[in-house]
This record gives C-alpha cells, structure tokens and sequence, in this order.
C-alpha cells in the first residue's frame, strides 16, 4: 500500500481536531490531536523508531496526564518514543 497522500490526511486532521476544539470548548470537552511517533507498522515499516505498544503506552501516558490536561488548552503532542 501506498501512503502518498499522507501530509493531506495530516493537514485535514489538523484542521477538524480545531473545529472541533472550538466547537466543544463550551461543553468543557478538550480536544486534542495526538502523533503517536515513528510506529513499526505497515505505513512506518520496520525501521520506524517504536513498537505499536511501546507507542500505546506512551500515547496513553501522554493523554491521561492530569498536569497537561489542566495546563494547556489548544496543542497538539508529539509521542516520540523516547522519554
């Protein structure tokens, strides 16, 4: 499979997590897109950086933290794989 309109998808995503950020800001619902890092699946291939549970938990990690959660509003988080 080919992944050539991946940096479309990305932008699209984007833009739908802000509309939906702003939309849902009132009912106290937070919005927040995440990049799981360089996963090791058939669009990252081998050579990608982490496993898919090694990107789980940290994308969990990321998400449930309770400092980040109060803290920042609109952002976006990167999961790197590294800590």
């Amino acid at each position: 499979m080919h992944f050539q309109h991946a940096e479309e998808l990305q932008v699209a995503l984007n833009m739908m997590s802000k509309l939906m950020s702003t939309e849902l800001k009132e009912d106290g619902i937070l919005v927040r897109p995440v990049h799981p890092g360089w996963v090791q699946t058939e669009m990252g291939g081998p050579q990608a950086w982490i496993s898919t549970e090694t990107s789980v938990q940290g994308t969990i990690s990321v998400v449930c933290d309770p400092l980040q959660n109060e803290q920042l509003v609109e952002c976006s988080f990167v999961f790197s794989g590294f800590s």
